[in-house]
């Protein structure tokens, strides 16, 4: 139970001079870096982004003999090179499709896929890992063994998750395929080392796409066999259990087939999504569906792509926020009767429950139109994971074409969540700010608007208490940069559910610094 400290009230200066506001985060897209050419695909992996507990943004990535890391301190808006955790061992390696994970001691996690030659086998792969414990980064070192591939690109890429004691497991797509075996197999992180012998956990032909670790510590794989969505439980003892097939169609032809799967902080119940060629009629259509696991079976599917002509749908990818709200988003390329491509752009999908999703939006502005000779393609979309409540954190992969060049960057942009509340910033300050903090109207029925300043660069945190020092609901946690801002409170606990009419505490906390205001919220 969180209990409020009345430590510190400072008293309001300048309440009535707000002006107009702005988003506090950028409105368009930023560019975390430009790729070289080749391998353009490559450089992203299936979880690039990720925040540490003071919201700074941490953004992996490859440049083909390099993994790189950049980062953010003011919320997207600028991106700096933070650190580089692997390089190449010889001129011949590709390095590919990073991995990034950071713990609750805001440890950070990288792991990435090597390719390289072989005389043996003509190529060969391996995976490689290192960490950074706020001073430095550990060598890189190797996480998994040799696979060779004799000329066929079988990628082995790492997936990680961290486990709410801060445990971290791996998982990835092993075997040889030069005898037709390839599976998904599984490790974890001892004092030691990462665990030995690994555990073979998946069929054949798998590649994994995600891991999560639920609140008491259980384990959900998504992933697929090149036909078909596949899920595995893996319980807090260490056993597994059976693997369970997601897909709709009866048949094994489906494309598209692995899932993505999410859990909700501190929660236990899977939510994945998967795309799928399936449907009726002669004539099948691509759809993304959407299933969670309340509790013993799997739910009903549902569309998460309501158009499906002419449409195909890739990269399906799923996050959660604290407020157990969903995020699904994808990437969609258009072609008309002819089969000419009309654009390819990322598309988002918000719900607040099981069945309550809003309608879907596109979060990119680029659009490529039939016999254009420039243009624009976004693909591979990346969320943040979790959420923070007050917008959604996602990067794609833009690549820029004309007649003469062709151009990759690494995107970034922050969206207001639709969900949760909104943060805004007053356009020209009319002082130096200092540190405030008002609830608007004082008492207020059905919204309270509290307007507060920050004096100079700092982790914020805005909680709302009720009369018995519990926290209903955090409106704000992050890295803020002075100014007066407001933000509105819906009178919605953390759960979205409606709190009762009465006194609530407002304390702003400022980095060692608090103020707490009293306000009265009528229903």
């Amino acid at each position: 139970m969180n209990r409020i400290i009345l430590t510190l009230v400072l008293l309001l200066s300048g309440a009535n001079s707000l002006l107009a506001f702005t988003a506090t985060f950028p409105d368009s897209a930023v560019v975390i870096t430009e790729f070289p050419y080749t391998f353009a695909g490559m450089h992203i992996g299936l979880r690039t982004l990720a925040r540490d507990s003071r919201a700074t943004l941490y953004a992996a990535y490859s440049v083909t003999d390099e993994i790189r890391v950049s980062r953010s301190t003011d919320n997207g808006a600028s991106w700096s090179l933070f650190a580089t955790p692997g390089r190449q061992i010889d001129w011949q390696d590709q390095l590919l499709q990073p991995w990034i994970e950071i713990d609750r001691g805001d440890t950070i996690y990288v792991a990435w896929l090597r390719t390289y030659a072989d005389t043996a086998h003509g190529g060969a792969e391996a995976n490689y890992w290192s960490k950074y414990n706020g001073i430095s980064w550990t060598p890189q070192e190797t996480l998994t063994q040799d696979v060779f591939y004799g000329g066929w690109t079988w990628s082995t890429l790492p997936t990680l998750a961290i486990g709410p004691q801060n445990q971290v497991y791996a998982v990835w797509a092993g075997g040889e395929s030069l005898y037709g075996y390839r599976t998904i197999v599984f490790t974890y992180l001892t004092p030691q080392g990462w665990h030995w012998p690994i555990e073979d956990v998946g069929e054949y032909t798998s590649q994994p796409t995600s891991l999560v670790a639920d609140v008491n510590g259980s384990l959900h794989l998504g992933y697929g066999n090149f036909s078909h969505a596949l899920y595995r439980k893996r319980g807090a003892n260490g056993s597994w259990g059976p693997i369970e097939d997601l897909s709709i169609s009866p048949s094994r032809d489906t494309v598209y087939g692995a899932a993505f799967v999410t859990v909700c902080p501190g929660d236990t119940i899977p939510h994945a999504v998967f795309g799928e060629n399936s449907g009726p009629g002669p004539y099948r259509t691509n759809r993304i569906y959407y299933r969670y696991k309340p509790d013993s079976a799997w739910s009903s599917p549902f569309e998460v792509v309501p158009f499906h002509q002419y449409w195909t749908p890739y990269s399906c990818r799923i996050t959660s926020d604290r407020q157990e709200n969903l995020y699904a988003a994808w990437e969609l390329e258009q072609t008309y009767g002819g089969g000419n491509v009309a654009g390819r752009n990322i598309w988002m999908r918000e719900k607040e429950d099981a069945a309550g999703w809003g309608d879907p939006f596109k979060v990119t502005s680029d659009t490529i139109l039939p016999g254009a000779t420039s243009g624009y393609i976004n693909m591979i979309p990346n969320l943040g994971f979790p959420v923070t409540e007050n917008g959604v954190d996602i990067t794609w992969l833009r690549m820029y074409f004309d007649s003469t060049q062709t151009r990759y960057y690494l995107m970034y942009k922050r969206l207001p969540s639709l969900l949760g509340v909104e943060q805004e910033k007053e356009k020209v300050p009319p002082r130096e700010p200092e540190l405030t903090l008002s609830p608007r109207p004082n008492p207020a029925k059905g919204e309270v608007e509290l307007v507060y300043g920050i004096p100079k660069q700092e982790m914020v945190n805005l909680t709302v208490y009720n009369l018995m020092g519990e926290r209903v609901r955090t409106l704000l946690h992050g890295s803020t940069s002075p100014g007066v801002y407001r933000i509105k409170w819906n009178g919605k606990d953390e759960k979205l559910k409606e709190a009762p009419s009465g006194t609530y505490f407002f304390q702003l906390t400022v980095g060692e610094k608090q103020v707490i205001k009293k306000g009265t919220f009528i229903r």
